[in-house]
């Protein structure tokens, strides 16, 4: 069997945008990238082994979408 994993829960508070972060998962480093758009909008959070190809699609992202992109890899966690 298996053992689950624990994701770390989305970041909270009242923003809308493009948000980067870094997360251990299971002893990987991973880069979630998580958008919240307008009201309706369904939030959606994707995970990337690359930073760089993170970095591309989260700005592809907020630019698509007419979004501001916040890169937290740097900061400290929630």
């Amino acid at each position: 069997m298996m053992p689950a994993l624990e994701l770390p829960a989305p970041r909270g508070g009242n923003w809308i945008g493009v948000m980067i972060e870094r997360h251990d998962v299971a002893g990987a480093d991973m880069v979630a990238v998580t958008i919240r758009g307008r009201a309706g909008q369904k939030h959606e959070r994707r995970w990337f082994t690359d930073g760089s190809i993170a970095l591309a699609w989260g700005l592809s992202q907020a630019d698509s979408r007419h979004l501001p992109l916040f890169d937290l890899r740097d900061a400290e966690p929630e």
